[in-house]
């Protein structure tokens, strides 16, 4: 039989055990705070909606929504599925710089708009999808349509410069399709988001107000 002394030890030790447990679990992040911070885009936080077009023509949208009914304007590969132009507000936050709004591609099962910056693609859950029909215009080298044709989409953000971004999509190609992204005259070139990275094509097509054709200076 057990003395008293060896049993006050052994409660001891349990209680010990007890609160080190305790402790421990509250030190612990979640599976949702661990796929937080594994995930490379933001888990989304509600349901996927869109609201009414604006006048401009531009829904307002929430994670991976397409407004039904919408003409598809590019296309992904592998598997030619189709994109959708989206923009949302992006930046390098954690380098102190503030949003702005970047032109970039939709798709299922895409949680968001896909922008590129500084190199990067990147997935935004709240973003505006284009809902109107818009033209196309070849150009190459940073050339861009009339201004008065030309869809206004963004802007760089205020440590980028504040110029104004255009709607751009690639030429298709074997290898990515036709992808949509962003251009001012500066890039020299359109710039999408694929792989995981920017990509900078020289030729491509912008996305103009007629959907019958643009008018060049």
């Amino acid at each position: 039989m057990m003395n008293s002394p060896l049993i006050f030890l052994l409660l001891l030790v349990l209680v010990f055990a007890a609160s080190a447990r305790d402790v421990d679990n509250s030190l612990s992040p979640s599976a949702h705070d661990l796929s937080d911070l594994l995930s490379p885009f933001p888990l989304p936080a509600g349901a996927p909606s869109c609201g009414q077009p604006s006048p401009e023509g531009w829904a307002t949208c929430h994670n991976g929504a397409i407004p039904p009914g919408i003409t598809h304007q590019g296309n992904d590969l592998p598997g030619n599925l189709p994109l959708w132009v989206c923009r949302a507000k992006y930046a390098a936050t954690w380098l102190g710089r503030q949003p702005g709004v970047h032109p970039g591609k939709i798709r299922p099962p895409f949680l968001g708009c896909h922008v590129s910056y500084g190199g990067w693609e990147a997935e935004v859950v709240d973003y505006d999808v284009l809902a109107i029909p818009v033209g196309w215009e070849d150009d190459a080298d940073g050339q861009l349509p009339a201004p008065g044709y030309i869809l206004p989409a963004g802007y760089e953000g205020p440590q980028d410069g504040g110029q104004q971004l255009y709607v751009c999509k690639s030429h298709d190609n074997d290898a990515h399709g036709v992808q949509l992204g962003k251009i001012r005259p500066e890039f020299h070139g359109c710039y999408y988001p694929y792989g995981g990275h920017e990509i900078p094509v020289g030729t491509y097509s912008v996305a103009t107000k007629n959907p019958g054709g643009a008018k060049r200076k």
